[in-house]
């Protein structure tokens, strides 16, 4: 897989949290939690300055509620050229949540080691092989972007879309990444995602609100994408956009995306069953209307029949990734 991120690297720290107390901070959102957590360990050596971290909440979405007892899985990503800078913030960490002070809400239940993090380990990690056809992104964070004028605010264009990676991997890791390719040809599907909008209270600024807004759900690629592939599987780990704070732009990348719509369709059988359903149920009605009135007209019985099967195809066809074009009713 030819990609520019081979010599790139950045650090890992996984923890695994129990919350032990109730407290205004369950309901505060978890991420503003956190991200409130991850500022004052900073603090606490010395660095004044905005670190380049930021964290997920593993596997979880921005749905997410804390409760007492629950585990709740982070990572952390370090992008310092000191590769010590990691470790002495791992030690401030446990030290921060063993404090009375600052530590009376989460206890540690687990905390590995820094682990050093490299894009051919993510890509081995992801197991995505297919270079064309459909893949989803199933944005588990909001994802903020310029929302194009006279469009819907879910609405984003291929540059803009191709910029988010872009400009977030210049602010990680201080270079200028471009994506380039003479063969892809892929459209973004922005039909299925939606917008979102969380309010939380300023941790910096009391009596304000803040708002961590942006769009969550599945957003689809169609077409061929090899060459952005790499950005794709990047980004599953180190998320997407401009914004560090709060998790955002976090998503992630199945190994086998299905279309939208297989979720309600989820296997040939049960739609070929609903098309037989649909025109036995229009057959008997049209054959009652024709016994009504007298008539034995049939051949319009045969061409209401497949008019409606045609019907039925193309909505499908319109609305699923599925192939019908080899069935036969």
């Amino acid at each position: 897989m030819n990609h520019p991120f081979k010599d790139l690297s950045w650090q890992r720290l996984s923890v695994t949290l129990v919350n032990i107390r109730a407290s205004q901070a369950m309901t505060a959102h978890p991420f503003s939690v956190f991200q409130a957590i991850i500022k004052g360990v900073s603090l606490s050596i010395g660095d004044d300055a905005e670190p380049l971290i930021f964290f997920h909440i593993k596997n979880k979405s921005h749905t997410f509620k804390m409760r007492p007892s629950y585990k709740i899985p982070l990572e952390i990503f370090f992008f310092k050229a000191d590769p010590n800078y990691a470790h002495q913030w791992r030690e401030a960490f446990r030290d921060y949540l063993c404090s009375p002070e600052t530590g009376r809400n989460f206890e540690i239940v687990d905390i590995a080691e820094i682990e050093e993090r490299r894009f051919d380990v993510v890509a081995a990690e992801a197991g995505i092989t297919r270079t064309e056809g459909e893949i989803c992104l199933e944005f588990l964070t909001p994802f903020p972007f310029k929302i194009e004028k006279n469009r819907h605010r879910t609405y984003i264009t291929k540059p803009t879309f191709i910029q988010s990676f872009e400009k977030r991997f210049l602010r990680l890791f201080g270079r200028k990444i471009v994506y380039e390719s003479q063969d892809d040809q892929f459209s973004i599907l922005p039909y299925y995602w939606k917008y979102t909008e969380i309010r939380h209270p300023s941790k910096s600024q009391p009596g304000r609100i803040q708002y961590l807004n942006g769009c969550i759900g599945p957003l689809y690629i169609k077409g061929a994408f090899k060459d952005f592939l790499p950005f794709l599987i990047l980004g599953s780990e180190l998320h997407t956009g401009s914004k560090l704070s709060n998790s955002q732009g976090y998503y992630h990348l199945p190994k086998e995306s299905s279309g939208y719509f297989k979720r309600y369709f989820p296997d040939k059988k049960v739609m070929l069953s609903v098309v037989r359903e649909v025109v036995k149920k229009f057959v008997n009605q049209f054959e009652a209307e024709m016994n009504r009135k007298g008539s034995k007209h049939t051949l319009s019985l045969k061409e209401s029949i497949y008019v409606q099967v045609a019907v039925i195809k193309k909505w499908i066809l319109d609305n699923s990734s599925f192939s019908f074009y080899n069935w036969k009713v």
